[in-house]
This record gives C-alpha cells, structure tokens and sequence, in this order.
C-alpha cells in the first residue's frame, strides 16, 4: 500500500525530517517507523498509564475496588 501526506505542514515536515536525520532514516522510513508504534501501541497498551486508564474505564471509585481487582489479576 502507498499512502501520500499532502496536507503536511511545513513544519510537521521539518520535524519529521529532523527526527528521522536523529534516527538515521528517510523521512518516509521514519514515518513508517511512527505508524508501526502507533498502531502496536493501540494493541499492546501495557504501561501504568494504560493501566490507569483501565481502571477507569471500569468505573472503580473506591481505593479497595482497585485492590480487590489488581488481587484477582494477580491470583490468576
């Protein structure tokens, strides 16, 4: 698949070309690069703040909900 940027800034391009230069890439590579994150991190959020994001998503209110949650993960 191609895809084409055509309304990319001038200075969303500068960027880009700064940080694939830091990376030693191609701009094209190094927005590759940016997607292939982007998407995996959509699957694989792991981190405390996904994990954060988690537990509100469940709507725990208390401290103690949070325990017994994170206690049956834990006891898996």
């Amino acid at each position: 698949m191609d895809i084409s940027l055509k309304t990319l800034s001038d200075t969303l391009a500068e960027r880009l070309k700064r940080r694939a230069a830091s990376h030693n890439r191609t701009p094209e590579d190094e927005a590759l690069v940016i997607l292939e994150d982007a998407l995996c991190q959509e699957r694989q959020a792991t981190g405390p703040a996904a994990v954060a994001e988690a537990i509100r998503k469940l709507g725990l209110r208390t401290p103690s909900e949070s325990v017994d949650i994170i206690r049956q993960f834990r006891d898996r």
